[in-house]
């Protein structure tokens, strides 16, 4: 029983250290940052809903469809609300892995909604790395998003 303490020790020890984060912990969402506007006016839409869709998640073509989720989708709550200015700021998310099979391609789809606008959903791939170097935080700058009035 000693044995199999000290070796679950060692192993989070091992995990656990800073200086192996970048074997051990990976970036597993970007940052996302952006502004929401109207799409006919381009005034910023203050109030509106940004949502991550993660994988396995419904599309914006079944929300609010009992038999895909969407009343789910509609009761979570936003990851960010936009500001006066229609800003928004998702976290980026790191996660430690003793073992990383695969690395995170950064790519995300945003679910945007406001009241008396349609839903938009949309993928962005457009990566950067603050600091320049693939060790520093993902980061995805969507620029201004349109939403249409309904």
């Amino acid at each position: 029983m000693r044995l199999h303490t000290l070796a679950l020790s060692a192993v989070l020890g091992v995990a656990g250290c800073e200086y192996l984060a970048p074997p051990h912990q990976s970036w597993t969402e970007a940052r996302v940052i952006g502004r929401v506007v109207d799409g006919q006016t381009q005034a910023p839409v203050p109030g509106a809903k940004i949502t991550r869709v993660r994988a396995g998640q419904t599309s914006g073509a079944g929300f609010g469809d009992a038999n895909k989720g969407g009343p789910q989708m509609a009761n979570q709550p936003p990851m960010a609300v936009t500001d006066r200015d229609g800003r928004f700021d998702l976290q980026s998310v790191k996660t430690a892995y003793l073992f990383l099979e695969s690395f995170p391609d950064y790519v995300v789809t945003l679910r945007v909604q406001a009241s008396g606008y349609a839903l938009s959903q949309t993928v962005w791939t457009n990566v950067t790395w603050v600091g320049g170097d693939k060790k520093t935080e993902p980061r995805i700058e969507t620029g201004d998003i349109p939403l249409w009035r309904e």
